[in-house]
């Protein structure tokens, strides 16, 4: 009889207890995990590359696959001769891509209505494409151990030899901008102007350049700081992702018209797997005349940010490092929906889904 009642009163027990221990929570975290969204498998896998906009649609490539995206006829795949491709650039009406030859070399292709011809930079092995200035290709290719050299060659030439060396054995390649009179290359040991070094900016790891407007330009170093470049000056902006957070280099200009911010990738120091907690981006507040005003902050919906709350972003793409990210124009996507690309899962995007806006997988 004891038994019995010892059994019934656990029986009793145990319900209550749950009760008691979900009731007593703290509130926010189960409100979380109420909202918490399921994430849907990529329809772009992998790591993808940059995108490039070429001929009113948008492209990313991802292993041997180009894709093509415009809001009418949403996603659709090509292959450029079964190769692997590892970078896009685009303007106007040239496109380029880099492709990894059968040697494990990058070689540079350029788009000829349907067909892909070979671009020869100096027979080197191709790293880094970047279209600027209506028709100004710059090609970064591996030199020697830690060292590469810079090319810069019109659009309308079909290849490059040893006259167009720009740059000779510097470091790494992480973009070039066009200020309306001076070229910046922003390289992961300094900035040049044109093809000279700024002094100031030497021995700085920078992961990234972008113009804010299309005489401001800013660089972003790999340990989260940004940084103002002119043609007459150097200097910090005062502004960084934090003390936890490393760039990885992935910037864009979001905009709805009237608000404008710069968005950047980061990845976060305390994580060492290839996914985590606070990784996604940050967002930075600048006016139309490219004047910074605030600091970066993790989209949390206040203010003039990216999305609608923090719970969704921090749930989604807040856990994934970005390589790159771009909102597209409105002639692609009314919507001029965000896309990113991820280290590992693929192509992402914030649009509608069911009745309400949020961080997933592209479908």
């Amino acid at each position: 009889m004891v038994k019995k009642m010892k059994r019934h009163f656990f029986k009793v027990l145990i319900p209550v207890f749950v009760l008691l221990l979900f009731g007593t929570c703290s509130d926010p975290i189960f409100h979380e995990i109420s909202i918490e969204v399921p994430i849907v498998p990529p329809r772009i896998a992998g790591s993808p590359t940059n995108f490039a906009v070429y001929d009113g649609s948008m492209y990313v490539a991802t292993g041997n696959r180009l894709w093509r995206y415009n809001e009418t006829e949403k996603w659709n795949s090509e292959s450029i001769n079964g190769r692997r491709i590892l970078g896009l650039a685009a303007l106007g009406t040239y496109f380029y891509a880099i492709c990894e030859a059968n040697n494990g070399r990058g070689v540079l292709l350029k788009k000829n209505s349907n067909t892909w011809e070979p671009v020869d930079v100096d027979g080197k092995n191709v790293q880094g494409i970047y279209v600027v200035n209506v028709d100004q290709v710059f090609a970064c290719v591996s030199a020697s151990e830690g060292k590469y050299d810079v090319y810069n060659f019109e659009t309308s030439v079909n290849s490059a030899g040893s006259s167009d060396k720009y740059l000779s054995s510097v470091a790494y390649l992480n973009g070039v901008v066009y200020n309306g009179s001076s070229y910046f290359l922003c390289t992961e040991k300094g900035i040049y102007k044109d093809n000279l070094p700024i002094t100031d900016s030497s021995g700085i790891n920078f992961a990234g350049i972008i113009n804010l407007t299309s005489t401001i330009t800013v660089a972003i170093a790999r340990n989260g700081n940004l940084y103002n470049v002119s043609a007459s000056s150097f200097s910090s902006a005062s502004v960084g992702l934090g003390s936890n957070r490393r760039a990885t280099g992935a910037l864009a200009i979001w905009t709805d018209g009237t608000d404008y911010l710069l968005l950047a990738g980061g990845d976060d120091l305390g994580y060492s797997v290839n996914s985590g907690f606070a990784y996604g981006y940050m967002e930075l507040v600048f006016d139309s005349s490219g004047v910074i005003t605030g600091n970066f902050k993790t989209p949390d919906g206040s203010g003039i940010s990216t999305v609608t709350d923090d719970v969704s972003y921090n749930g989604t793409i807040g856990r994934n490092p970005i390589k790159h990210i771009f909102q597209a124009p409105a002639d692609i996507d009314s919507k001029k929906v965000i896309f990113a690309s991820t280290q590992l899962n693929g192509v992402w995007s914030y649009r509608e889904r069911g009745d309400k806006k949020q961080w997933n997988a592209e479908r």
